[in-house]
């Protein structure tokens, strides 16, 4: 079961919230309240939460302050926040952008359009952390390779393996800078494939495997 975070510092707004959560998805959800943007901020570092609905007016602390706040902590950063605003201006909406919110709603806000916000969002994250995991546990394959591998497209490295990153000092998360070319590297040695074999239009990474292919290194 998902839990949401609804923020309003308005009591009827919030159990408005909760009554529609209550009719129609009640066993899908878990709704927790917030009367203020300091509140919620409480909430969060007590419990897990997967997404948040946000109220952009209230008073002390306004939504966007209170959503700059949360995705600023290390912990909360990558909560989607969904606004629920009663300003339609085009600056209110960039606004809501602007300090990370993935989405917003006008109130009065049509409640299955509602839930079909929070379920793309949800299904967004969940495909996100399916694709974080797949790209770690290809990474985690390249790094038990004894050999070094580096892993591009002939113009910038993608990916390199932990050998290749300890081979060359440099850290495994970042790779080569953009600054850095891995055909400088190659030394022209006979036997070897080097830079003096690639015609001046062909990419290096091509003509290694064209070399590869007739089998001449």
């Amino acid at each position: 079961m998902k839990t949401i975070l609804c923020v309003d510092d308005i009591e009827t707004n919030l159990y408005t919230l909760k009554s529609l959560f209550d009719t129609y998805c009640k066993d899908d959800y878990n709704i927790i309240l917030a009367s203020s943007g300091q509140e919620a901020l409480g909430v969060l570092l007590s419990n897990k939460v997967d997404i948040i609905l946000l109220d952009v007016m209230m008073p002390d602390m306004d939504g966007y302050e209170t959503a700059s706040l949360i995705l600023r902590n290390k912990k909360t950063k990558n909560i989607p926040i969904i606004f629920l605003t009663a300003k339609k201006d085009n600056n209110a909406i960039d606004k809501c952008y602007k300090v990370g919110g993935v989405d917003y709603l006008n109130k009065p806000y049509n409640s299955k359009e509602l839930f079909v916000r929070i379920s793309f969002h949800l299904d967004l994250v969940k495909s996100k952390e399916k694709l974080y995991q797949e790209k770690k546990f290809a990474q985690d394959i390249l790094d038990l390779q004894e050999n070094l591998i580096i892993v591009t497209d002939g113009v910038k490295v993608g990916r390199i393996n932990k050998a290749t990153a300890d081979f060359f000092n440099v850290d495994l998360t970042k790779g080569f800078s953009d600054s850095a070319c891995l055909n400088s590297m190659f030394l022209e040695e006979e036997d070897y494939f080097h830079m003096g074999l690639v015609d001046k239009n062909e990419s290096w990474i091509d003509a290694l495997a064209d070399k590869l292919k007739k089998k001449s290194y």
